[in-house]
Order: structure tokens, then C-alpha cells, then sequence
């Protein structure tokens, strides 16, 4: 049974898939979620509703709102959802490092997460956060596929 489900949160699609995901197991086990995010190079376009006491604010500033806001809005769909959950504060460094810190932290027992489905050359030159985490975690790790338009 799984009691404590590690989800890792950024705000893109599959990352939202995987959190849908483990609210379904949270449900299912009787388990609670923790929500983790990791501060990183916001993206070139922005992220768009930044308060405006961030908009001259350092890039680890803005990060780290970024990070807290993705957490709240994480925590916000368990609360609908009647899910028992909590929130880690934003981790700054390795990705892969910091999930499996979070799980070590608050003793995991499953790890769900998402996966942008990439393949072949472009895993090679851009690496897998979910490839890092299914090969170095101690506990079980449950990938979400990405989402796919038809």
C-alpha cells in the first residue's frame, strides 16, 4: 500500500498528468500526496503573471515564486479533491537529486511523475529527469505518459 506519494510539479502538461495520476492512487491506497518543485531557469517566454513587487526582482526570486505558486495551485487540486497533502518548500540544484531527496525527507514509499516522452537522439543530448529518477530511486516510480494531441 502506498501511504506517501512524492509528486514533482513544473507546470507543463505531463507534469499535470502525473499529478492527476497520483491523486487517483492517493484515493485508491488511502495514501496523501507531497507536492515538490525544483527552482530552475524559468523559460525564454516567461511565465507570465509575475506580481509586479517580482517584475525587477532577481531570477532566483522569481523562481522561487514561480515554484511556490505551482505548489499552491498542486495543492489546491488535492484540497478539491478531498486528497491528503503537503507541500515541501521549492528545492533549488539537481532535479533528479532533489526528488529523490523529497522522497528520502518525508519517507516516500512511491514516486509519480510525469514524462515529456521524448526518445532517441533528443533524450541523449537533453537528458531525462524521469529516466534519472526511474534509475536511482529506492522506491517505486509511476510515470504518467505524455500527453499526446492527436
Amino acid at each position: 500500500m502506498f501511504r506517501t506519494i512524492v509528486v514533482p510539479v513544473d507546470g507543463s502538461p505531463p507534469s499535470n498528468a502525473g499529478v492527476d495520476l497520483a491523486l487517483r492512487i492517493a484515493r485508491a491506497e488511502g495514501g496523501r500526496v507531497v507536492f515538490c518543485s525544483v527552482r530552475e531557469p524559468l523559460p525564454a517566454t516567461g511565465v507570465g503573471d509575475v506580481p509586479p513587487e517580482l517584475e525587477h526582482a532577481h531570477a532566483e526570486e522569481v523562481e522561487a515564486w514561480w515554484c511556490e505558486r505551482l505548489l499552491r495551485e498542486a495543492a489546491e487540486r488535492a484540497e478539491r479533491a478531498g486528497i491528503p497533502h503537503e507541500e515541501m518548500r521549492p528545492a533549488a540544484g539537481d532535479v533528479v537529486e532533489a526528488i529523490l531527496a523529497a522522497a528520502r525527507d518525508t519517507k516516500g514509499d512511491l514516486i509519480v511523475m510525469g514524462s515529456h516522452g521524448r526518445g532517441g537522439l533528443e533524450r541523449a543530448l537533453l537528458g531525462s529527469k524521469t529516466e534519472g529518477v526511474l534509475r536511482r530511486a529506492q522506491v517505486p516510480v509511476c510515470v504518467a505518459p505524455a500527453v499526446r494531441s492527436s
